[in-house]
């Protein structure tokens, strides 16, 4: 997720400051905001995955040191917050925690759950899913965020 769109008509934005270091990505599309922390753990060679039951995640059966949940939440809350506090809007931001490479059972079943917690592989069918939040270019919340310069360009409305 390298500042590409994760769509054609979606922008992700990696590395977003935030209150006490950087949120890894937020993607911007006509469905929502989205702040995506991606989890690197390493894999065992024998058939593995990821367990999730719309609170808690279990890897190969065991919980994580630090809950991903809880920090994909503070980070979503902070952003929400700071959006209010710049622009006096309430926008949605829908929390998202990746494993890239591992299979996570249990995503559909918890798709309207605070947090997603999926395989990179179907974070598009997930946001296409999503009804729509008609986010648009010119909205005041994408032009008060704490990003560089030619972020805040891409975000502009057409002139």
């Amino acid at each position: 997720m390298s500042g590409r769109p994760a769509t054609p008509r979606q922008l992700c934005l990696p590395r977003c400051p935030g209150r006490r270091d950087y949120l890894d990505n937020v993607i911007i599309g006509p469905k929502g905001l989205f702040n995506v922390e991606t989890k690197t753990v390493s894999k065992p060679r024998c058939e593995a995955k990821i367990v999730y039951d719309g609170e808690e995640v279990r890897i190969l059966g065991a919980r994580p040191d630090r809950n991903p949940i809880v920090q994909a939440k503070a980070q979503s809350n902070w952003l929400k917050g700071f959006l209010i506090e710049e622009t006096a809007r309430m926008v949605a931001v829908q929390s998202v925690v990746l494993y890239p490479g591992w299979f996570v059972q249990g995503p559909q079943k918890h798709a309207n759950a605070a947090v997603w917690t999926l395989s990179p592989k179907v974070l598009n069918v997930f946001i296409s899913k999503r009804s729509c939040q008609h986010l648009r270019c010119g909205h005041p919340a994408l032009q008060v965020l704490p990003w560089p310069s030619h972020t805040k360009a891409i975000l502009r409305p057409p002139s």
